[in-house]
Order: C-alpha cells, then sequence, then structure tokens
C-alpha cells in the first residue's frame, strides 16, 4: 500500500493552477479505480478464510461457506475437511446437489466426520434415490449415537424419506404455464389471482407472542369480503413453543370482527402451518405445514371443509410435483381461469423462490412410474426433453395414503 499512499500524495500536491481541471479530476478517477482493483485482489490469508468458512458454516450461511470452501479446496486440494465441508455447502443451500453428493461419496472413504452418511442419505432423497438414501441413513445409525443422530434431526429425515417413498408411486403431471423467479421482498407483489392478493399480517391480528418475535406471516386477502366471510392467517397465538397455527376470523360488518378461532387438531400440529388460503367457490382450505405427511420441510396440503357436520376433512398431502423435498410455501387458485399459482424454493438460492402458474389441477393426468432423474425433472416443472413448458394434456390428482 506504501506504493498508492505515495501516488495520492503526487496526485493531491499537483499544482492545480497549473493542469486544467478535469485533466486533474480524470487523475483523481484513475487513482481511485486502481486503488479498488489492487484491493480486490489483495487475497484472504489462508487462515482467516478458513476462520471465516467455518464460521459461515456454523452460522447456517452454507451460500457464503461454499465459496469460501472453494476456494480452500483450491488452496489444499489433499484437504479432505474443506471438500467435506463444500460437498455439505452445495447440499444445503441448494447450489449444487450432484456435485455435493459427488464430493461426499468421494470423501466418506477417508478420514471425516461419520455425519457424511447423513448428508449422503439427505441429498440422495432430494434426487429422489429413496433406496440409496436409506443405505446411507442406515449405515449412519450404526456410527453414531442416538444423541447424535437426534441433534442432527435424523428422524424427520427417516420420516421424510418414508413419505417420498409412497408419494413417488402416485404421480401427478401438470401443464405449467409460467415460471417466474422472485426475491422474498417482492413475493407479496407478484402473486396474485383474480379474487384477491397478498398481504403482510396486519397488526390487530397479532398476538402479543406475534410481535415479540417479529412475526411477519403473509395472509390472503379477498378483494371483496362480505358479511359472514372468514379472513385465514397463521398465528403463533399465545404459545411459541407449540408452533405457528392456523387461524381465521369471521367478518361481522361495519368493520367489525369475530374473536379469533384456532382450526384445531384437524389441520394444525405441533409443527407449524402458515400461508393459508380458503377457496371459497370448492370450500377447501390450502396451507403449508411441516409437521404433517411432508416429503421435506415445508409441503402444501389441502383439507375439504363440510358445512353440514361443520368439520374439516383430514388433510391430504398435494404429492410430487406440487410438493418436492425443499419448501413449498404457498398454493392458490384462480377462480377466474382455473389456474393454480405455486410458491416454491426448489431451484432456488437463500432467500429467493419461484412462482409457478400451473393448469387447472382437476385436468392433471395420472403418471406411471419413473426413475429417480426423471422424478426429479418432473419436480422442475419444466420439459427437459426440448426446452419448452411441459404440454401433456392431464387429469386428476391423487395421492394415496
Amino acid at each position: 500500500m506504501s506504493y498508492l499512499k505515495r501516488k495520492i500524495k503526487q496526485v493531491f500536491s499537483l499544482n492545480r493552477h497549473k493542469i486544467p481541471t478535469r485533466i486533474y479530476i480524470f487523475l483523481l478517477i484513475c487513482l481511485l479505480t486502481s486503488v479498488s482493483i489492487f484491493s480486490q485482489n489483495v487475497k484472504i490469508s489462508s487462515s482467516e478464510l478458513s476462520t471465516r468458512a467455518l464460521q459461515r458454516f456454523n452460522n447456517h450461511d452454507y451460500f457464503s461457506a461454499a465459496d469460501d470452501y472453494k476456494e480452500l479446496s483450491i488452496r489444499f486440494p489433499k484437504d479432505v475437511m474443506h471438500q467435506y465441508y463444500l460437498g455439505v455447502c452445495l447440499l444445503e443451500s441448494n447450489r449444487d446437489l450432484l456435485q455435493g453428493l459427488e464430493l461426499l461419496t468421494m470423501v466418506s472413504q477417508k478420514e471425516v466426520p461419520d455425519h457424511v452418511y447423513f448428508y449422503m442419505g439427505k441429498a440422495c432423497c432430494r434426487l429422489y434415490r429413496v433406496e440409496e438414501a436409506e443405505k446411507y441413513f442406515n449405515q449412519y445409525k450404526k456410527l453414531v449415537s442416538w444423541q447424535e443422530s437426534r441433534d442432527i434431526n435424523l428422524s424427520f429425515e427417516l420420516e421424510y424419506l418414508s413419505n417420498l417413498k409412497i408419494q413417488i408411486n402416485h404421480l401427478s403431471v401438470p401443464r405449467v404455464i409460467s415460471k417466474t423467479p422472485v426475491s422474498s421482498d417482492s413475493l407479496i407483489v407478484v402473486a396474485s389471482v383474480y379474487q384477491g392478493t397478498l398481504a403482510y399480517k396486519p397488526e390487530s391480528l397479532k398476538t402479543a407472542v406475534d410481535k415479540k418475535f417479529n412475526d411477519q406471516s403473509i395472509i390472503f386477502m379477498p378483494v371483496d369480503m362480505k358479511k359472514g366471510d372468514y379472513l385465514y392467517y397463521s398465528s403463533y397465538g399465545n404459545n411459541r413453543f407449540k408452533g405457528r397455527d392456523i387461524f381465521r376470523v369471521k367478518n361481522r360488518g361495519d368493520q367489525l370482527w369475530s374473536d379469533p378461532e384456532n382450526l384445531g387438531s384437524a389441520i394444525n400440529t405441533s409443527g407449524d402451518e402458515s400461508f393459508a388460503y380458503y377457496d371459497t367457490q370448492d370450500s377447501v382450505l390450502y396451507f403449508s405445514s411441516n409437521g404433517k405427511n411432508s416429503i421435506g420441510g415445508f409441503d402444501i396440503f389441502r383439507s375439504r371443509y363440510d358445512n353440514d357436520k361443520r368439520q374439516w376433512a383430514t388433510p391430504e398431502n398435494m404429492c410430487i410435483p406440487v410438493n418436492s423435498p425443499f419448501d413449498e410455501l404457498l398454493l392458490l387458485t384462480d377462480e377466474k381461469n382455473h389456474n393454480v399459482i405455486l410458491v416454491s424454493d426448489r431451484e432456488t438460492q437463500p432467500g429467493k423462490y419461484y412462482i409457478y402458474t400451473l393448469s387447472d389441477p382437476s385436468k392433471w393426468e395420472n403418471s406411471a412410474s419413473k426413475t429417480a432423474s426423471e422424478i426429479a425433472n418432473l419436480s422442475l416443472l419444466e420439459d427437459h426433453t426440448n426446452g419448452e413448458w411441459i404440454r401433456n394434456v392431464p387429469q386428476s390428482i391423487q395421492c394415496k395414503r
């Protein structure tokens, strides 16, 4: 930096009266540009890089940690721990499942933590390789203590795998009309349907617990709410430790609302339920949950309300390809053209989502059994044979339980 300091002194010591102002400004810009380029090219030391990478990893910032471990793997190609962490980061950040699994498989034969088999199983689940996933999870269980398997949430992954094994035999094929990448900040602006829009939950519906934990839930706001209509939303209620539940309030007219009603155990679980949307035309509630028969994270479920019995039917999982081993947050039905709006993070990086517009679910067709790679391609909601949207003429969506 001593060279740059000398140059800075030289520029600022120039006699401004002897050179034109524009030349002076040009020299200053050139100097600042060179400082910027110089600073960008200064490499962080390996020890600092290693420390930063581990901090990011422990903070679950896998996307940034992947860049650090990639650089460390280049600097130290024989260090298997850097390759191990890189593989985990590529998996957890959803940057490259195949490369992540490849790295983890390679280092599993060397001196790395036993957790490598857990992550290999998890990667195989996300790639719909159920038999391989089961093999790796079983291998992992033999190597670690009960406490270790509990700390890493192995039971959740085994449940996801069990549900996935059922769902891969009951596939449906929608027609994909559009596919739009969005950030979490713009989700409420982009995702909307004929009969309403998305909005952040108003303060009047937030409990003390919601406010304490800065709950920023999104709710569906119907365009024309009449007296007697219900507004559905998620909330911690008065107990954060029970997770978010689905509630509703009844419109009493004159801007008055009933007390909140918890939809009860027919809908809610010990996990989180969120992003509720009620289709008034079909009397069906769609919502996202990670506490039911999920195949990974949050899945979309639906339950029909029986107005005569005044009770909800047992929620059913919307299955593949609506759901995936990633998070599906929201499903809306458009009463005007009978399309479906689906929000998922299955193909994105942290903080990003895709909004898929799918054809009328009543016309989705059932699909014959497929290989793992074919199921993975189907779940991307694209036709990879010709690079265009899926053109199949669908029938019905079913998932037997």
